[in-house]
C-alpha cells in the first residue's frame, strides 16, 4: 500500500483521543466562561430592580408624609397603592434576593431605606 493510501486511510479513521480530549476541554472552558457572565448579568439585573424598588419605597414614605404629615415608624404603616408592583412578605417589601428592605425613622423629616446588607445597598 503506497504512503497516500496509508494517508487517506488514517484521516478516514477520525479523531484520536487526545484530540477528542482537547475538544471536549475547549467546551468546557467556553460553557464555564458563559455560565459565569450569565450569573454578572443576572446580579446586575437584580441590582437595577432594587434600586427602581428603593425609589418606589421612597415615593410612598414621602406620599405618606405628606398625607398624613409624619413619616411612618415602619413600611408596613403605608396605605400601599394596588398598583404599587412590589413583592411582600407579611406587609414587607422584598428585595430580588428575597430579604426584606430595611426602613429606618431617623427623625421628623429623615429616614433611610436599603437593601438587609450593605453590599447589597445601590
Amino acid at each position: 500500500m503506497s504512503r497516500a493510501a496509508r494517508a487517506g486511510l488514517r484521516a478516514a479513521r477520525g479523531l484520536t483521543l487526545v484530540e477528542l480530549l482537547a475538544v471536549l476541554a475547549i467546551a468546557a472552558i467556553v460553557l464555564g466562561l458563559a455560565v459565569m457572565a450569565a450569573g454578572k448579568v443576572r446580579d446586575s439585573a437584580r441590582k437595577s430592580r432594587a434600586r427602581t424598588e428603593v425609589e418606589r419605597i421612597r415615593s410612598a414614605v414621602e406620599e405618606h408624609l405628606l398625607r398624613k404629615g409624619a413619616l411612618p415608624d415602619s413600611l408596613d404603616q403605608i396605605d400601599w397603592p394596588a398598583n404599587c408592583r412590589l413583592s411582600f412578605s407579611n406587609r414587607c417589601p422584598v428585595d430580588p434576593w428575597g430579604d426584606c428592605y430595611v426602613y429606618t425613622n431617623n427623625g421628623p423629616r429623615a429616614y433611610a431605606v436599603r437593601f438587609t446588607r450593605d453590599d447589597r445597598a445601590p
